[in-house]
This record gives structure tokens, C-alpha cells and sequence, in this order.
């Protein structure tokens, strides 16, 4: 399927509080390239009117390191850096978390959760990136405990 020639931003979002908490250009690159990557229907109620706009693919965007490489030119770690800004703001939540194992890669959707963000009821959510099995847990030198990756959320 061939992306789409262009970006739909909602005014809603360009002046939206969580976008102006953005701290880096490269997560503002990032998420216009999941933006990119969504499929909009466009629905029509009885008369034949525009009522409304579904993400037809959200929870199967997948925005891989090498691709993010090759279509940006970041790191992975500043990519790494970029994803977990993007979640605590709201913009992306996690639909299916892979380890990288199988060549599997994680499957991302586009969240409404920036509508409320600066607002009580915000739902903070914090991205931790996952090690894959095989790695060695490290312990902390501070508490001695092993470090655990998981995704944490607060309430």
C-alpha cells in the first residue's frame, strides 16, 4: 500500500499544550511519520456529509529503527528517546509490545490522550523499552535489586 501524499494535522493538536511540552524536533519528526503511516476513513452520515474520521490501521503501525534511520537519520537512541516522549505526552500508546525477538517489531497506536494532558484526569502512562530474554539483568547498585523493564503506569 502506498502512503499517503500528505499529513493530516487537527487544528485541535497543532494547538494543543501537550505539542508545546514536546522537547525535542526529532519526537515532532517521529510522530508526523506515524501520522504518515495511518490510514483515515472518512464517514458519511445519511445525507452524504462528512461525520466524522476513523483510523482505519490504528494499533498496527509499526515504525521500526531501520526504518526510522533510513527515513529520518536518528539513532536509536534518541529514537528510543523520542517513542517514550511521545507516550508520556499522549501521542502513541503501545497496541502489541515485542521484544525483537523473530523479527516481530511493536505495533503502536495513535492515542487522544494529549486532549487532557495538563488536566487532572490526565492519564500519565511511562514507556520503559523492554530487554529481550536473553540479556543479563543488572542489578542497581543503589538498591540491589535487579532492574526490571516493564511499562509502568501512574495513576
Amino acid at each position: 500500500m502506498t502512503p499517503p501524499a500528505g499529513v493530516y494535522l487537527e487544528n485541535d493538536l497543532l494547538k494543543a499544550p501537550a505539542v508545546k511540552a514536546i522537547r525535542s524536533a526529532h519526537s515532532i519528526r517521529v510522530l508526523l511519520e506515524f501520522y504518515r503511516r495511518r490510514v483515515i476513513h472518512k464517514r458519511k452520515d445519511r445525507k452524504g456529509k462528512h461525520s466524522g474520521s476513523v483510523i482505519m490501521n490504528n494499533g498496527e503501525l509499526v515504525l521500526t529503527f531501520k526504518e526510522a534511520k533510513a527515513r529520518l537519520g536518528i539513532s536509536q537512541a534518541t529514537y528510543s528517546r523520542c517513542l517514550s516522549e511521545l507516550v508520556e505526552l499522549g501521542f502513541l500508546d503501545i497496541a502489541e509490545l515485542s521484544s525483537g525477538l523473530h523479527r516481530q517489531a511493536t505495533k503502536w497506536s495513535i492515542s487522544d490522550r494529549w486532549r487532557r494532558y495538563g488536566q487532572d484526569d490526565f492519564q500519565r502512562v511511562k514507556r520503559t523499552p523492554i530487554a529481550p530474554p536473553f540479556v543479563k539483568k543488572r542489578e542497581d547498585p543503589k538498591t540491589r535489586k535487579k532492574k526490571n523493564s516493564a511499562i509502568k503506569y501512574d495513576n
